[in-house]
């Protein structure tokens, strides 16, 4: 019985190592198989390292202006009798625009006329009686005054219905216009706008720490949504003399060429130059892997850079400059000439083996032209 239970131990020790050894026999090939399988190569994007002419800018969003341009609003209150202008159109300087009731005004300015010409013949009898003493020089005196108060009188009630004619204080073009005859108005109430166009203006500001950077008659260049196919030119015209305690920027004016287009109250985009052009070396923001050890680029090596060509990649620390749109400044770490990686370089590392492929190669604009976000 013991020899028994002794023999099919045996049998199954004899059993288990065949299969432990069948089964290390066939993990010992799959580890040669997975050692001899190399991965593909990383497709990638290069560039060669050039040197690219750079101007300092300040980017900034402003709003467009008019230089002249006015609510049309009244002085006095009043019955509107007249609105002698339409929405949109364009209208002269002096032209006019509203008008308010004035019949009692009138009236009373016809008795007032009579008033100064009944004064104007009392002073003229006096002064004829004075030579003989018929009348005190106190009498003519007072004549006198009195022809000169009740001229005044007329003057305040034609000025009174001058303030109810509502004239354009410049040419201009009229905007929506609400107001109906018939309409009571009060005083300050807004009948329509006025803005002459032939000279537009852009304010915005800049933070204080950049303000060295302005004088008058710089240069910057304008992008409005509401002419999306143009850009405009403009020089600075003006800039505040204090900077905002609260936002600590200081205001600046612009004058736009060629912005009769615009529609004041935009919103812009502006570059402003900020200093003489330079000669710099320049990547693709894409180029460069962000670390918070250092930053990081790949240089293609053991290929020309053209399509289809193969090679590995070295990783190299950089030192880097300003900004500006695509573009960032290398200050340090690589040569003019050199083949850098661009696109597709995330999951690289040393030696890591890549195939040129540049179907895809980012742009490299100093004003990119995104979309607005809806």
């Amino acid at each position: 019985m013991t020899r028994r239970i002794l023999k099919m131990i045996g049998w199954f020790i004899l059993v288990a190592g065949l299969i432990g050894g069948y089964k290390a026999w066939q993990i010992r090939g799959m580890m040669k198989m997975f050692a001899a399988m190399k991965p593909p190569p990383t497709a990638v994007a290069v560039q060669s390292l050039t040197t690219q002419s750079w101007r300092p800018e300040i980017l900034a969003v402003g709003t467009l202006r008019a230089r002249h341009g006015v609510s049309i609003s009244t002085e006095v209150g009043g019955l509107l009798s007249q609105v002698a202008v339409h929405s949109g159109r364009q209208v002269r300087r002096g032209q006019l625009l509203f008008a308010l009731e004035t019949l009692s005004e009138r009236a009373t300015l016809t008795q007032l006329q009579a008033a100064v010409r009944l004064a104007e013949i009392t002073q003229q009898r006096d002064l004829a009686q004075l030579p003989s003493h018929a009348v005190a020089q106190a009498q003519v005196d007072a004549d006198t005054a009195d022809l000169a108060i009740k001229r005044a009188q007329v003057q305040e009630e034609q000025a009174l219905i001058a303030k109810k004619e509502l004239r354009a204080p410049f040419s201009g073009r009229i905007g929506i216009v609400t107001a109906n005859p018939g309409q009571y108005v009060n005083p300050g109430d807004v009948l329509a706008s006025l803005q002459s166009q032939d000279e537009m203006l852009v304010d915005f500001p800049v933070p204080q720490e950049q303000a060295a950077q302005l004088h008058v008659g710089g240069s910057l260049r304008l992008h409005s949504d509401s002419q999306p196919q143009h850009d405009f030119s403009a020089k600075i015209s003006a800039i505040d003399a204090t900077i905002d305690k609260v936002t600590r920027s200081i205001q600046v004016e612009a004058t736009v060429n060629g912005g009769s287009v615009l529609v004041p109250g935009s919103f812009a985009r502006l570059q402003v130059d900020a200093g003489q052009a330079r000669q710099l070396m320049t990547l693709p923001q894409t180029a460069i892997t962000y670390n918070p050890y250092g930053d990081v680029v790949f240089l293609l090596q053991g290929s020309d850079g053209r399509q289809g060509s193969h090679g590995t990649v070295e990783q190299v620390f950089v030192k880097l400059g300003q900004t500006r749109g695509d573009q960032v400044e290398v200050r340090d770490g690589l040569q003019a000439g050199q083949w850098v990686v661009t696109a597709g370089g995330q999951l690289l590392k040393n030696g890591s083996p890549v195939v040129v492929d540049n179907r895809h190669a980012p742009t490299m604009s100093a004003h990119p032209n995104t979309p607005n976000d809806e």
